[in-house]
């Protein structure tokens, strides 16, 4: 939280939290969702968190608060039609991400 804090100082556009081709799991990582929610609860700079390699992982950080949510596994794996996994990953954020209103 320190080193986030430091980085916000510096008044990014956003911060991440994530490491990219660390998502190795369906799931994203535990500490990745508490910075995210951290981040968002009391931060006003926006964040971005990492999900798992399933697409469905994008309803846990939905659920962060976080403003962005990153793939990369779930959206660039082989076999994977990339178009097709963004649609997917929006209607599933569609029908559960918070709505953020001015």
């Amino acid at each position: 939280r320190d080193d986030a804090l430091e980085l916000g100082e510096l008044r990014p556009d956003y911060i991440f939290f994530g490491r990219f081709g660390y998502d190795n799991k369906p799931e994203p990582h535990p500490r990745n969702l508490s910075l995210g929610q951290w981040w968002a609860d009391v931060i006003q700079i926006p964040c971005i968190v990492m999900a798992g390699f399933d697409l469905a992982s994008v309803e846990a950080v939905a659920t962060t608060g976080a403003e962005f949510v990153a793939l990369s596994s779930a959206v660039f794996a082989d076999g994977v039609d990339p178009k097709m996994a963004v649609a997917s990953a929006n209607a599933l954020l569609d029908e559960t991400a918070p709505r953020f209103e001015d």
